[in-house]
């Protein structure tokens, strides 16, 4: 069974909402598809946490609190995502790129 909630854009409200708390429920797996929010901290600890999935075109979010998730594999993203800090009880969480984004070398002078 798929559960699924999120917030729309209508009528402005979402522009409203900076901190979003999900701690403390039995949530394993969750995306988040941030267009034109002003979202900057989601605090999802004390879940059942496997995998996370952003996809944040332009937008940086200041906090995530994934602690106490002992599950947590890996956060995915579709874009390159910029989050501040990460509250965790590991070392490391890797980002792992659906889509690499590609760099390329622009060199310094073209003559």
């Amino acid at each position: 069974m798929v559960e699924r909630f999120g917030f729309e854009v209508k009528n402005n409200i979402s522009k409203y909402i900076k901190k979003v708390n999900l701690s403390n429920n039995e949530i394993n797996e969750i995306s988040f598809f941030l267009y034109k929010t002003e979202i900057k901290e989601i605090f999802l600890s004390y879940n059942k946490l496997e995998n996370i999935t952003f996809f944040m075109p332009g937008r940086k979010l200041n906090y995530l609190d994934v602690s106490d998730n002992p599950k947590l594999s890996n956060i995915s993203t579709i874009d390159v995502v910029i989050i501040d800090t990460i509250k965790s009880d590991k070392k490391t969480i890797p980002i792992k790129f659906i889509n690499p984004p590609v760099i390329r070398a622009i060199p310094d002078k073209v003559n």
